[in-house]
């Protein structure tokens, strides 16, 4: 029986090889086994592995692999197509048991809910009738065996490959082109197969026994939260959250301009070295987002969260308490999850250690200063149960979490603190509610805790360093294990810098909007098979 395993890995290697690296692996793997073949723009780079490679320098395209499968099924019984940027490997493949079709691993995903602002969709749905309530199969393994239905198929898949070409010049360049193209390809292929009645099977076991993701990566999600509560209440900000928002003179919710571009780039280098990528906000964050046309950047939107929320709790001091929200979306997780800051840019994929934790965060922090908390300022507060006066603080821009004990923990020292009556609110309460307690219920768990730095933050360190006993900015970490180093950047340290230095946020404003249009575009020029 002649069978072939395809592989589409189109990069730019200037950005990234990422995929290409993990389409390598894969080769060493099934070429044991049977032929391989990749559909990729860059042909030299699997000079040296056992594979045939079709050139193909066009913009990716979700028709790209009916296109690799096309031209094997014409010279092989049995074709099978496998994402390039994950590892499939199965030792005991039984193909007679493998049934054809589209074998989607785990759910579906609702496609309209996320992408119908984007004007690539509004241009899309005008070729393709389809309802509001379609799917479409989400981390795929396609089989292709000799079925008399592919080139009925495949034709349905060429008209929709052109309306495709023809919606990309039609459409204007929204927040996220490609994952708007993306989806509306891939219910394009749906329409296809439903025309045809060509096979389509529904959380497979057979897609499932391809998918070994590394550890517990398994349908890891990357988090975000934006609570837009605190912004209606600026009257009680102080500190930092208070200079955040003396930027925005209006009453109606916004975000400052070049924060909405850190964002962008956060979400999409989460979607890109993470996974899926989920937001959790209001309706007041959720209209914003529309208006703005970035609901398409985010695989998940959640609002009833955080509405819950505000319903069950008008009473909250949201002004100072203003990263509540983040915080109790952190403590309703069930699964492992990756959070991060709207400010915390991930520029490469987790290193693998991070998964052996029940706990990674940024870097463990001292606090000083007006965020010293001591144990009489505790008990003036009516006391906190498992407080350490000397203990380091976690910084949460970035926290991985695999131990749902220590998110119920968490979620019930912060209810207990933001649920009390006070005269005053004192300004270190609300990181104390925010980092504080993410240390003391780690510790009262005893879970397995790394950070991903080797130094400790020094709160309110002295800048002048040519003076005696300077007071540090960092320290090193006696406790730290040395691991892989994730290469990331938290913006928050040059926040201050972006609102005082007009040339430097000018310069890092154009650096962003080139880094999103990398991240979105990713077009490589025509199309050229061989």
């Amino acid at each position: 029986m002649s069978v072939a395993i395809a592989f589409v890995c189109k990069e730019n290697l200037k950005l990234s090889n990422n995929y290409t690296s993990k389409c390598k692996k894969n080769i060493n793997f099934w070429s044991k086994k049977f032929d391989v073949f990749v559909l990729t723009n860059n042909v030299d780079e699997f000079k040296d592995y056992k594979c045939q490679c079709f050139f193909d320098d066009s913009y990716y395209s979700t028709f790209n692999r009916f296109d690799i499968l096309n031209e094997l099924q014409k010279k092989y019984e049995i074709v099978i197509y496998l994402d390039s940027d994950e590892h499939f490997f199965i030792e005991d493949l039984v193909l007679d048991e493998l049934p054809e079709g589209i074998h989607s691993y785990g759910k579906w995903v609702d496609t309209w809910g996320n992408i119908k602002s984007l004007d690539y969709f509004k241009v899309w749905r005008q070729h393709i009738n389809v309802d509001d309530d379609v799917y479409f199969p989400w981390e795929s393994v396609f089989v292709l065996k000799s079925n008399n239905l592919w080139n009925s198929t495949y034709d349905e898949i060429l008209k929709c490959k052109l309306i495709s070409r023809e919606t990309e010049k039609q459409a204007t360049i929204d927040e996220n082109p490609h994952h708007g193209a993306e989806r509306c390809e891939a219910i394009g292929l749906y329409v296809a197969c439903q025309t045809t009645n060509f096979p389509l099977h529904l959380n497979s076991v057979y897609a499932a026994q391809f998918w070994e993701k590394r550890n517990n990566m398994k349908d890891l999600k990357a988090i975000f939260v934006n609570w837009t509560k605190p912004f209606f209440h600026k009257n009680d900000a102080e500190g930092y959250n208070k200079i955040k928002m003396s930027e925005i003179d209006s009453d109606e919710y916004n975000i400052i301009d070049y924060e909405l571009l850190i964002q962008k780039v956060a979400v999409l280098r989460a979607k890109k070295h993470i996974g899926r990528t989920k937001l959790y906000t209001d309706t007041i964050g959720y209209e914003f987002y529309s208006k703005m046309n970035m609901l398409g950047l985010w695989d998940e939107v959640d609002v009833d969260t955080l509405n819950q929320f505000d319903s069950d709790n008008s009473e909250i001091v949201a002004g100072k308490f203003w990263t509540t929200g983040k915080s109790i979306v952190i403590g309703k997780q069930s699964e492992p999850f990756v959070f991060l800051d709207n400010d915390f840019i991930v520029r490469d994929e987790l290193p693998k250690w991070i998964f052996d934790y029940d706990l990674v965060h940024t870097h463990w922090e001292i606090q000083r200063g007006d965020f010293f908390v001591s144990d009489k300022q505790i008990n003036d507060i009516g006391g906190l149960e498992d407080f350490a006066q000397n203990m380091l603080m976690p910084n949460t821009s970035f926290l991985y979490i695999n131990n749902s004990e220590l998110c119920k923990e968490y979620l019930k020292k912060h209810l207990d603190i933001i649920g009390r009556k006070y005269d005053y609110i004192p300004e270190w309460l609300w990181l104390l509610a925010d980092q504080g307690i993410m240390g003391y219920s780690a510790r009262k768990l005893n879970v397995k805790v790394e950070s991903l730095e080797n130094t400790i933050y020094v709160s309110y360190p002295e800048i002048d360093t040519s003076k005696v006993g300077c007071g540090p900015f960092w320290v090193k970490n006696p406790q730290h294990i040395e691991h892989q180093q994730l290469n990331y950047e938290h913006v928050w340290f040059t926040k201050h810098r972006f609102k005082t230095d007009l040339e430097y946020r000018n310069k890092r404003i154009l650096e962003l909007k080139n880094e999103i249009s990398i991240l979105t575009e990713n077009k490589f020029g025509k199309l050229k098979l061989i």
